[in-house]
Order: C-alpha cells, then structure tokens, then sequence
C-alpha cells in the first residue's frame, strides 16, 4: 500500500515502527525457548518463527522505504525561500553552532586577566589581553543566533508541509 504524508509524520511513523520491531524483538527472545522441568508438563509459549521473520522483514523494507523518501526529499527539495535544501542547512547550522560556541567563549573573556602560573613563571607578572571589541562579537552572537533559529523555524514549517510517498508492508 503506498502511502503519502508529510516529512514530520513519516518520522513519527519511523519511531512508532522502531518501537513495534523492539517489541517484536523481544517477543521472540521470550518465547524463541522455554524450560521445562523434569517430570512436569508444560506447553510451549506462542511463537511462529516464520511469522516473525516475515513481520521483522516487512518492517525493515517499510522502514526502509520511509528513509529512502526522506532522504531523497531532503536531499533534492529547496526549503522554502532559504536557497538550501535540508541536508545543506543541516551542514550549515552544525558548522554554526560550532561557530557560536566560539563566539560565546571569546565575549565571555575580560579585556584583561592575570592568569597565575605554577613553576618556571610563578614570578612572572604575565597579562593576557583580548585583541577584539566584545561589543563587536555580541553583535556577531545575535546575528548568528538570530540565522540559526530562522533556518530551525524554516526546517519545522518544511517538515510539516513537505509531503513524500512510500510503500508500506505492515499494517
């Protein structure tokens, strides 16, 4: 059965997927074997082995197939008036945010500080300056900041109203 929906549903439906195959997982390490004690009788848990391998297969290939058509409209359509498509901003928005981190680190340093050393420089008066204008780095913060959230906000409306289709085997 094929089935279309947009990119935000179809990665709800993988976790629900993943979580069904986990269940069917342990299911069968449950009931794959049983003991029995001497002398006592005991029926067997319910387990088909050719039935599960078929159920784990169809989930597999579905999830596969989901994957695929993501991957594919990540990967080929334009998000929004953005220029970029996803696999692009989520490249852009990791070299980013390692960005800001930086960012971050320099306006949080004085003008001016006195580390203290131990050993061969303990006697020694040393002064560690900034050679930038903090000012000019929070600006710099923002507007990265500021980026940054505009290409998440443009991601989350692309993933609620991109539509992919897919074929599906489970029920």
């Amino acid at each position: 059965m094929e089935k279309t929906m947009c990119l935000s549903a179809a990665m709800k439906l993988l976790r629900s997927l993943d979580e069904e195959k986990s269940e069917i997982l342990g299911k069968e390490r449950e009931n794959s074997s049983y003991q029995v004690v001497s002398g006592i009788e005991a029926d067997p848990p319910d387990y088909d082995f050719a039935a599960t391998q078929s159920q784990l297969e169809k989930l597999d290939e579905t999830v596969c197939n989901i994957r695929h058509a993501i991957n594919q409209a990540n990967a080929t359509r334009p998000v929004g008036d953005t220029g970029f498509t996803v696999d692009q901003i989520l490249i852009s928005m990791a070299q980013m945010n390692s960005r800001l981190a930086v960012l971050q680190s320099m306006s949080q340093k004085p003008k001016k500080s006195q580390p203290r050393f131990m050993g061969a420089l303990e006697s020694q008066s040393v002064v560690v300056h900034t050679n930038y204008d903090p000012d000019e780095i929070k600006t710099c913060y923002r507007k990265l900041r500021e980026k940054i959230s505009n290409l998440q906000m443009a991601l989350d409306l692309h993933n609620l109203s991109t539509n992919i289709t897919f074929e599906v085997l489970v029920e």
